[in-house]
């Protein structure tokens, strides 16, 4: 080989390479079977600030498999939910004359723009107007008024 010239003949990718790419399609594929799981998990377990399981539940937070990582999804979906409407109450209390706070989710839903936006599937329970429903878990407000709401996360949701 003369000075200066390069070997043109390799190719392909290092091993290293084929490495990440493999563990890359791993992870994506775990978190699809995570999403699909929590779509129609059916977990005993109620949260309230931290997801903790009820006596006699099974495959609730605590216990080890994909159904512990399907509730603390729906766990972190709804406390998630809890701490938005907290600051979405807060807001409704500066922004009403009156110096109330939201007693149902309409309250905070119904003006134009919301003062909380509903999360994708999830509804205002129509029996419930203090009640939302998500994917496997259901924040309920309580009090309100002339005090701060509080919001309660329960999963299951039914």
């Amino acid at each position: 080989m003369r000075a200066g010239t390069r070997r043109r003949d390799a190719s392909g990718m290092s091993l290293a390479g084929l490495l990440v790419i493999v563990v890359v399609l791993g992870g994506l594929a775990a978190a699809a079977v995570v999403g699909v799981n929590s779509m129609t998990s059916d977990n005993a377990t109620v949260v309230g600030t931290s997801p903790s399981t009820t006596a006699g539940g099974s495959g609730g937070a605590g216990s080890v498999g994909l159904g512990g990582i399907v509730a603390a999804a729906a766990a972190s979906a709804c406390n998630a939910a809890a701490a938005t409407a907290t600051a979405a109450s807060s807001a409704y209390f500066a922004s009403s004359g009156a110096g109330a706070y939201p007693t149902k989710w309409s309250d905070l839903t119904a003006s134009a723009p919301p003062i909380y936006a509903l999360p994708a599937h999830v509804v205002i329970d129509p029996k419930n107007p203090a009640a939302l429903d998500g994917n496997g878990w259901r924040l309920t407000m309580s009090g309100g008024g002339t005090t701060a709401p509080a919001f309660a996360c329960k999963y299951p949701s039914a």
